[in-house]
């Protein structure tokens, strides 16, 4: 297993606790407690299933240095935008599920192009 790979699987895990972790500090009013799990879960979805990929090219190591860039950009991405949501209150946060859509996108499309490549 290549360093970047123990890197990209350590930073995903604590990326995806740290942004639940932020959403959970910050409850909505009135949200049932199924609709908190499962966005806690799709919220975490990206950077686990980075985990796996990254676990998955753990022995090839350009492939495992793209996945940690990945991956460190996601996670810093999304924890810094639930930071800022966080301090600015979920009144004025807009629509919650926007944050782990971009996030799956991004993870799709790297993930594309690694079956792409290694076609």
């Amino acid at each position: 297993m290549t360093t970047s790979a123990k890197c990209a699987i350590a930073a995903a895990l604590l990326g995806a606790a740290g942004e639940v972790a932020i959403m959970v500090s910050n409850p909505v009013e009135g949200l049932p407690p199924r609709a908190v799990v499962v966005m806690a879960l799709f919220l975490a979805g990206p950077l686990l299933f980075l985990a796996l990929l990254a676990w998955r090219r753990r022995s090839h190591p350009a492939r495992s240095r793209l996945l940690l860039v990945v991956t460190l950009l996601v996670a810093s991405s999304g924890l810094a935008v639930l930071g800022i949501l966080n301090v600015i209150g979920p009144a004025s946060a807009g629509n919650p599920v926007l944050l782990p859509l971009g996030q799956w996108v991004v993870v799709l499309a790297v993930w594309v192009y690694l079956v792409v490549a290694e076609r």
